[in-house]
């Protein structure tokens, strides 16, 4: 599912949020991303809208849009970490070791059976709920 930056920003606001320029245009950008992508990114992209935005507000951003459960945060290596909108379909992630290029993997297989441990988890008892974070590593062609 991939909802519109639009049907994001009236969600927040019919909770009471302020809708700042700044916030509008991180949704819209995690929006319309094909990938994840890091605060620098955000940065990047924000100062090409025009929008002079610090580094600790973006932070402050993704802190509450991931608060609020609207993104979600996907550690690529032990130092990076993304932000993808969190209603996204589920899916993992194949990182290069090389040049960091990112990748989604869909595979149905996969979900099956990573959900059945995730219900035989749950069945144990110990724990309520259960999320998993899956993420692939590998050299890409340019870097090969």
């Amino acid at each position: 599912m991939h909802m519109k930056s639009t049907d994001i920003i009236q969600h927040l606001k019919e909770q009471g949020h302020r809708i700042t320029r700044t916030r509008s245009a991180v949704v819209d950008l995690l929006s319309s991303a094909d990938h994840t992508l890091s605060v620098p990114e955000l940065l990047r992209l924000l100062k090409r809208r025009g929008l002079a935005v610090n580094k600790t507000t973006v932070y402050r951003e993704i802190d509450f849009l991931n608060e609020l459960e609207v993104v979600r945060p996907v550690r690529l290596t032990d130092t990076r970490v993304s932000y993808e909108l969190a209603h996204r379909d589920h899916h993992h992630h194949v990182v290069c070791t090389g040049c960091e290029q990112v990748a989604e993997v869909s595979d149905k297989e996969l979900e099956e059976v990573v959900g059945k441990i995730e219900r035989r988890i749950k069945r144990g008892g110990t724990f309520s709920r259960v999320k998993h974070h899956l993420e692939f590593t590998g050299i890409c062609t340019k870097c090969s």
